[in-house]
């Protein structure tokens, strides 16, 4: 899974181990990229380029957990495909430059 780093726009590599056999920590994964989507997040937990709808929602769930226990914060994005861009989730430290 490849992203950009969000505070200087290197292109950074991340290796989820295809075993799957410990789980994919969120927060973990949102400090080290700086943002996620729900799509972002559910090709990291489910191990696919093509996550279902199911996987996506469970994926925009936990974010929105991470929100409310204040490990997270949501921001609706300003750029994407279509009328409505997809919502970010940044580490709550990154909160004050949006």
């Amino acid at each position: 899974m490849t992203t950009r780093c969000p505070n200087c726009g290197t292109l950074l590599q991340l290796t989820i181990p295809e075993d799957r056999s410990e789980p994919v920590d969120l927060g973990v994964l949102l400090t080290v990229t700086g943002v996620q989507t729900a799509r972002s997040a559910a090709c990291a937990l489910f191990g696919t380029d093509s996550p279902t709808p199911a996987q996506l929602e469970r994926a925009r769930r936990r974010l929105e957990d991470m929100v409310q226990w204040g490990a997270a914060v949501r921001r609706q994005g300003t750029q994407g495909v279509g009328r409505f861009p997809p919502v970010q989730y940044l580490p709550p430290h990154r909160h004050a430059s949006t």
